[in-house]
């Protein structure tokens, strides 16, 4: 008996083996055609052409030694060729980087992996470097290359894989397909505190994002709780940055003590996002707002609402000082939305123009984001202007568009408690 359970548990083992070291067959391929080989070059003495298709398109797998064969045809280097143990290492390393949210951690990890040209637990710990930096375009890159490698991927990666897929969906605002994910991790999740705390973490923040604070909540307080056990502080800060942006989104009257020492926790982009927050909560705005970095993507949008709160104060002097801050970040950020050119619209004393802006431009945009706060307020502009005009039926199409794009995100978050909760 104790034979036959060996012998499984190495034929497992080779299985998992062969899988993981599989994706080698891209790395074969892409330095076949560096050299300009043909197949049948490659492969002549070792293994045929056919096998060398197969091979580079992950189909079959080839023994260790018949790789090492290859590998030393092609100037590759041996150790590409890793066990899974050590590249669970990376894996579990790379997880831990995200839970305590370490930006420093991750990057000494993500110059760690360079020497690997491509291996899908390696492809997993990429993508959740990719995702922390919320560089969503090339995360989703990697994603989508993971897709293929799903169903030979062991719970553990699978469910990682699933996290990180989650997060960047979330910042995609594509909520539906995050809530799939979350659904799918909750059933096959191995146990796992720091996977469990992130994913009630997320559960909260996409809850949050589609209006039901009720569940939002319930399931922040979950993660707190872990992360609180875990001595997670940084976790705990984001999710306090998170609070209030939910807080201004439902136009709720929650604060909480500012404490500068406490800022380290968070990465700049946080930093900086938390003092544009507390300033739309009504909370000492010229105080908050001056806090953004001037190198930081918050920091346009910071100088915009400057320019808004020293024009309802009559501060000419100080609007027109900020105004060219406005104007000189058009030429520093591609951004979608042109700011300076509002505020140039909104000085003109008739405003259709600046309603035209919005209506064309910024409605869209955040319709596209999912964001009924943003289109509430845009609303309410283009209305109060439409109304001013005496165009009455032109402004109720827009609350009634309004209406109509606010139920689609309901019925979303109908669909999002569903599939979290089933």
């Amino acid at each position: 008996m104790e034979s036959k359970v060996r012998i499984d548990f190495e034929r497992r083992r080779e299985t998992i083996v062969q899988f993981y070291q599989g994706s080698i067959g891209l790395a074969i391929k892409k330095r076949r055609m560096d050299l300009q080989m043909t197949q049948e070059s490659v492969g002549k003495g070792i293994i045929s052409n056919t096998f060398v298709s197969k091979l580079e398109n992950n189909v079959i797998h080839a023994n260790k030694e018949c790789l090492m064969l290859l590998m030393e045809r092609l100037d590759l280097p041996r150790d590409l060729v890793e066990l899974p143990e050590d590249l669970l290492i990376y894996l579990r390393r790379g997880l831990d980087c995200f839970y305590w949210n370490d930006w420093d951690a991750f990057e000494s990890l993500f110059c760690e992996i360079k020497k690997y040209d491509f291996g899908v637990l390696i492809q997993i710990v990429r993508l959740g470097y990719h995702v922390l930096h919320k560089q969503t375009a090339i995360a989703t890159k990697i994603q989508n290359e993971l897709y293929r490698y799903l169903t030979s991927m062991d719970n553990t990666a699978f469910s990682i894989f699933l996290l990180f897929s989650t997060v960047n969906q979330i910042h995609a605002h594509e909520y539906e397909t995050a809530a799939e994910y979350l659904a799918c991790i909750k059933e096959i999740m191995p146990f796992d505190a720091k996977l469990l705390a992130l994913t009630r973490y997320y559960e909260s923040l996409l809850f949050g994002l589609v209006k039901l604070p009720h569940l939002s909540d319930e399931a922040a307080e979950m993660a707190r709780m872990m992360f609180v056990n875990a001595g997670n502080f940084r976790r705990l800060m984001l999710m306090m940055v998170d609070k209030y942006q939910f807080s201004v989104s439902d136009k709720s009257n929650w604060h909480a003590e500012y404490r500068q020492e406490h800022l380290p926790l968070l990465c700049q982009e946080d930093i900086d996002r938390y003092h544009v927050l507390r300033a739309l909560s009504g909370e000492k705005p010229l105080f908050y707002l001056s806090k953004v970095q001037s190198d930081s993507q918050m920091y346009e949008i910071s100088c915009y609402l400057l320019c808004q709160y020293y024009l309802k104060n009559n501060d000419n002097n100080n609007y027109e000082i900020t105004k060219q801050l406005v104007h000189e970040c058009r030429f520093l950020y591609d951004g979608t939305i042109d700011f300076y050119l509002l505020l140039i619209l909104r000085e003109k004393p008739d405003p259709t123009e600046y309603k035209n802006y919005l209506v064309d431009f910024f409605l869209p945009y955040a319709v596209k984001r999912k964001d009924i706060y943003l289109m509430e307020l845009l609303t309410d502009d283009i209305t109060k202007i439409l109304i001013s005009k005496k165009r009455y039926k032109d402004a109720c199409a827009f609350m009634q568009k309004l209406t109509k794009e606010t139920e689609k995100i309901q019925l979303l978050k109908k669909t999002t408690e569903k599939r979290i909760l089933s």
